[in-house]
């Protein structure tokens, strides 16, 4: 878990390429019966804060894959939620 600003992802990686430039991974793990609506909206503000503090010459460029990991249920509109969202999250149940 690493610190970002005030927020804390359950997985944080990054990935540096001579040619690419950096890049970053991001996991939110739900271990619950019924994942809300709420906890996709927040981990939407945390990654939105995240990308916002990524200094001016990266924003533009470094890439952000985010995972939502998951054991129970996913609200039926999950995936509308997210949907346009930048960077982009899938879903993915264990």
């Amino acid at each position: 878990e690493k610190p970002v600003g005030q927020d804390r992802f359950d997985v944080f990686g990054t990935k540096e390429d001579m040619w690419e430039g950096r890049s970053y991974f991001i996991v939110e793990c739900k271990n619950k019966t019924q994942v809300t609506l709420t906890d996709i909206v927040n981990f939407k503000s945390k990654l939105r804060r995240f990308y916002q503090g990524l200094p001016e010459d990266m924003s533009g460029k470094a890439p952000v894959k985010a995972l939502l990991a998951y054991t129970g249920k996913l609200p039926k509109n999950a995936n509308e939620v997210v949907r346009d969202f930048k960077p982009a999250i899938k879903f993915k149940k264990f």
